[in-house]
Order: structure tokens, then C-alpha cells, then sequence
């Protein structure tokens, strides 16, 4: 399967230790997505913003664009967007 872009719903996104959550399978499903697809974009709300949890889905260079709230903790906003990450706040 190919796509052009694939957007993730994650539990936990940083600039540390990528997009995780906390599935194994859900992980591995949204890395499947993520791997046959030509752009990656993350949405997640602000609580999600530097944490980390349980399974890896992708380092955060595997991300083109993430999308938050204007209540994401800027420090790690600038860091995720140091690694190459488009930052959206809405």
C-alpha cells in the first residue's frame, strides 16, 4: 500500500523518544502507515506534548508536520521543531 500522506493520533509525541503510545499493536499498525506513506503528520493536544509512553511508533525525524494546541509546552515545541518537524499551533 502506498499513501501520500498519513495522519497519527499518538499518546505521547517528543523530541527525545519520537511518537509513542501506548499499544504494542497500535504501534506497529501506525508504523506500518507511517513506513508506506510519503509524509507523516501527528495531531496531538498539548497533554500529549513531551510524554512519553509505552511503544515506539516512529522517531521524530520521521515526521513531516505536527499539529497541537496553543497550550503545548513551547520549550518542547521548539525542540521538536529543531529536528526538522513543521509546527502547527491552532
Amino acid at each position: 500500500m502506498h499513501t501520500d500522506i498519513t495522519f497519527l493520533g499518538v499518546d505521547g509525541v517528543s523530541a527525545d523518544h519520537g511518537c509513542t503510545t501506548h499499544d504494542q499493536l497500535e504501534a506497529a499498525t501506525d508504523r506500518a502507515f507511517a513506513d508506506a506513506s510519503a509524509r507523516t503528520a501527528v495531531v496531538a493536544d498539548h497533554t500529549k506534548i513531551g510524554r512519553t509512553t509505552f511503544a515506539k511508533i516512529c522517531p521524530i525525524a520521521d515526521i513531516a508536520v505536527l499539529v497541537t494546541d496553543s497550550a503545548a509546552a513551547e520549550t518542547e515545541l521548539a525542540r521538536i521543531a529543531a529536528a526538522g518537524v513543521r509546527t502547527v499551533v491552532g
